[in-house]
C-alpha cells in the first residue's frame, strides 16, 4: 500500500463543499448491526445516542462498513465529484488513516497523519481525486495518557450542488386490510426540515406541510402515474419512488438528495441495496436485471455484507452493470430527474411480478441506474398480509438409513439432545439448539438463483 502525504484545509476553503455524507453509527427501523457501521480494536465506546464515540488510548476504530464507506466510483459514474475531503471533529490525538479500497486489488493508503482533533474547529483532509473503488477513515488514539472522543465525521466534494432541485418523495399507500404505513410521519419530518426544496406525495397521513395528498388509485403502478404527474405540474425537479413496505433513514434520505443535486446528466438514476427482511446484515438485493427467463433477477442476493470484500465485490458489479444499462429502474427506490420521463408518464411504467409481490418497472431506455453504496433500505413486513405462501423446506432431524450425525443437522450451545423414539429435540433450560448446517440452513441465495 502506497502512503500519501496529508494536505490539510482550512475550514474557509470548504465553507461551500458540498456534503456527501455523515459517518453513522446506527439506523434504527433498517440496521443497527454494529459491524454494518463500524469495527473496533481496544476498548471503545460508542453513543448511538448522540453520535459520539469515545476511543481508550492505543484502540481503533475502522468505518471500513457498508454503510460509512464511500462509494466514489459509482458517484463518479452518477455524480459530479470535484475535489474530495474528510472532516472531523472531536478531541484528543488520534492517527487518521484513509483507505481507498478495489474489488480484487490490494487497498490504497491515501492519508496517514497524526492529529490534534477539536470540537469547535473541524480537522480537513484534502483526498485529491480518487476515481476508482471505495473509500473509509481509520482512527487510532495515539496518547497514551488521554483518549480520543470523535463528535462527527463526514465526507464533502467540491462541487457545487444544483440550487434548484425539488424533490418530490412519492409514497403509494398500503395495500387494503394492511397496517398504516408507519414511517411516513419520518419521511414527513425529514422532509419539512428541506423546507419547500421537499414534499411527499401520498394517498394518506395526517394533514402536514410537506404532505400533498393524492387520491387512492387502482394500485401502486397508477400511483406513482399519478403523483410524478401532479409533481412534474407542481414545478418539481426530481422525484424519489419508494415502495409503501420500504423504511430508509434520514442520513440515506440526506445523502441521496446531495447525490440528485450533483448527477451528471437527466438519464443518471439513482438505486439502493435492500437488506433481508430476517437478517440485517444479508443482502436481498443491490439491485436488479434481467434473468434468462425475462423476469427480474437480484444482484448480490444473499451476500454476507459484514465482509468488506463482499461489499467491494458488489459495488464493482453494479458499477458494471449499469455502465452496461443492465439494471432494471423498478419502484423499490428508485431517485431521478422527472425530465427523463416522456410526456406520457403512463406509457413509461409497467406493473411487474415478482415472487408474490409487484414491482413498478420504468421503461428500460429511460434512465441509467446507478447502484449507490452507502443507500441502504428495508422492507417493512409489519401489517402485511400473508397470501400466497408455500414451505421451502422444514427443519429435519437424524434419521435412519440417511445420516445420524447430530452435526450434520444441528449445533448446540448447552445441553441439547435429540430424542430419536418422540422425533423432537429436547432443549434444556438456558440451553442454545442452531440449525446453521447442511441439511437444515436456508440456502436463500439459491432459491433467488433458481425460483421464479
Amino acid at each position: 500500500m502506497n502512503a500519501a502525504t496529508a494536505t490539510t484545509l482550512a475550514p474557509a476553503e470548504v465553507a461551500s463543499w458540498l456534503t456527501l455524507q455523515t459517518l453513522t453509527l446506527t439506523q434504527p427501523g433498517v440496521c443497527t448491526e454494529p459491524e454494518m457501521f463500524y469495527r473496533c480494536e481496544g476498548p471503545v465506546l460508542v453513543s448511538e445516542s448522540n453520535g459520539k464515540i469515545l476511543l481508550e488510548p492505543q484502540s481503533t476504530i475502522r468505518f471500513n462498513t457498508a454503510f460509512n464507506l464511500l462509494g466514489i466510483e459509482a458517484l463518479q459514474a452518477a455524480c459530479r465529484i470535484g475535489r474530495l475531503a474528510l472532516g472531523l471533529r472531536g478531541s484528543g490525538q488520534v492517527e487518521v488513516r484513509v483507505y481507498q479500497g478495489l474489488a480484487g486489488r490490494s487497498w490504497e493508503r491515501l492519508v496517514c497523519d497524526i492529529v490534534k482533533l477539536s470540537p469547535e474547529v473541524e480537522t480537513l483532509f484534502d483526498l485529491s481525486h480518487p476515481a476508482n473503488g471505495a473509500l473509509w477513515v481509520e482512527l487510532r488514539a495515539c496518547d497514551d495518557d488521554e483518549g480520543v472522543r470523535l463528535d462527527a465525521g463526514r465526507f464533502l466534494t467540491s462541487t457545487q450542488p444544483d440550487a434548484g432541485v425539488r424533490l418530490a418523495i412519492c409514497r403509494p399507500g398500503r395495500q387494503q386490510g394492511e397496517e398504516a404505513d408507519r414511517f411516513l410521519p419520518r419521511l414527513l419530518e425529514w422532509a419539512a426540515g428541506r423546507s419547500t426544496s421537499v414534499a411527499v406525495f401520498a394517498q394518506s397521513g395526517d394533514p402536514h406541510p410537506a404532505l400533498i395528498r393524492i387520491d387512492p388509485a387502482r394500485d401502486a403502478t397508477a400511483s406513482y402515474v399519478a403523483m410524478l404527474t401532479a409533481a412534474r405540474a407542481q414545478g418539481f425537479s426530481h422525484a424519489l419512488l419508494i415502495d409503501a413496505d420500504v423504511t430508509i433513514a434520514p442520513e440515506s434520505l440526506d445523502r441521496c438528495f446531495a447525490y440528485l443535486s450533483i448527477l451528471r446528466d437527466t438519464r443518471a438514476a439513482l438505486g439502493a441495496s435492500v437488506l433481508d427482511v430476517s437478517e440485517s446484515w444479508l443482502l436481498a438485493d443491490n439491485g436488479m436485471v434481467r434473468g434468462p427467463d425475462g423476469k427480474p433477477f437480484p444482484l448480490f442476493a444473499g451476500a454476507d455484507l459484514r465482509d468488506i470484500g463482499t461489499v467491494l465485490d458488489a459495488g464493482f458489479e453494479a458499477v458494471t452493470d449499469s455502465a452496461s444499462d443492465l439494471i432494471l429502474a423498478q419502484s423499490t427506490f428508485l431517485a431521478l430527474s422527472i425530465a427523463a420521463l416522456g410526456p406520457d408518464i403512463a406509457a413509461d411504467l409497467t406493473r411487474e411480478r415478482l415472487g408474490i409481490a409487484h414491482l413498478t418497472v420504468a421503461r428500460e431506455d429511460l434512465v441509467s441506474v446507478n447502484q449507490m453504496p452507502g443507500l441502504i433500505l428495508r422492507r417493512d413486513t409489519f401489517g402485511r398480509k400473508v397470501a400466497e405462501v408455500i414451505t421451502l423446506q422444514n427443519v429435519i432431524f437424524p434419521e435412519q438409513g440417511i445420516c445420524t450425525e447430530g452435526a450434520m443437522f444441528f449445533h448446540s450451545i448447552g445441553t441439547v439432545a435429540y430424542d430419536e423414539r418422540a422425533g423432537a429435540l429436547i432443549v434444556e433450560n438456558g440451553a442454545t439448539a442452531q440449525f446453521d448446517t447442511f441439511f437444515n440452513a436456508l440456502s436463500i441465495g439459491k432459491w433467488h438463483e433458481n425460483a421464479g
